[in-house]
């Protein structure tokens, strides 16, 4: 299984985000956007970015807290780069956020 983090310093101020932009990737996929200093509300879209490399035809995509799964953005999307994501008003404030994208492909 591929994997790539994308790590978010989130701090949510009436709801707004702000990314960091310390980067993780692993295997062949590699999160690009968000690449940090982005300001995201909830409650609007945005597109989640990566190279797809060859991970298979299907990823998904979560949203970690504190290291730990925290929102599902997608169980199961196309591998074609991009995803776009209406962040929901149930996301907490928080400074300890994470984007992972995994690969489906069975290895």
């Amino acid at each position: 299984m591929y994997i790539s983090d994308m790590k978010c310093g989130l701090i949510l101020l009436t709801g707004l985000f702000l990314l960091s932009s310390s980067a993780w990737s692993a295997g062949t996929l590699k999160v690009t956007t968000p690449n940090g200093g982005q300001k995201w509300t909830t409650g609007k879209s945005y597109a989640v970015k990566w190279s797809k490399g060859s991970a298979g035809a299907t990823v998904k995509i979560q949203l970690l807290k504190s290291g730990k799964h925290y929102k599902w953005v997608s169980k199961k999307t196309k591998n074609d780069g991009k995803h776009t994501w209406k962040i929901p008003s149930t996301v907490a404030t928080s400074s300890a956020y994470k984007i992972k994208i995994v690969s489906i492909k069975k290895m």
